[in-house]
């Protein structure tokens, strides 16, 4: 039994469609989640939260303050990372280790000094569910 045999060249066709279908569909999605016009990062100090929003061409150094420390936020074409603090004040680096984050509800996170940074979201992202 071969393949020629159960599958006739039509149905080879049609499943061919749909797969290159389903590859562009999914390069779209991911695409639209990653692109927008505007990101809205959360940065939470210890629980005091504060809302930036950039365009995803600009770029910035946010200064953050924490238990009399500083460190350094950088935002850069739509991404966010947390600049290395000292080894005192975050002995195992993992939020500076964490690198670039850049999709929607991504975060970073310093246990030892209380920092959870999460990109919320774009401007433009459509409503995903509506309930009544």
């Amino acid at each position: 039994m071969s393949i020629s045999s159960h599958f006739k060249i039509g149905d080879l066709l049609i499943i061919m469609i749909i797969v290159i279908l389903t590859i562009v569909l999914t390069f779209i999605v991911l695409q639209s989640e990653i692109l927008g016009d505007e990101r809205i990062i959360e940065i939470s100090i210890n629980g005091e939260s504060t809302t930036y929003k950039y365009g995803v061409t600009e770029s910035d150094i946010i200064e953050i303050e924490y238990f009399d420390q500083k460190g350094y936020v950088i935002f850069e074409s739509g991404k966010v990372k947390i600049k290395p603090m000292s080894i005192k004040n975050c002995p195992n680096q993992i939020c500076s280790k964490t690198g670039w984050i850049e999709k929607s509800k991504e975060s970073i996170i310093c246990l030892p000094n209380k920092i959870i940074i999460t990109i919320k979201g774009s401007t433009n992202e459509p409503v995903d569910i509506i309930s009544y």
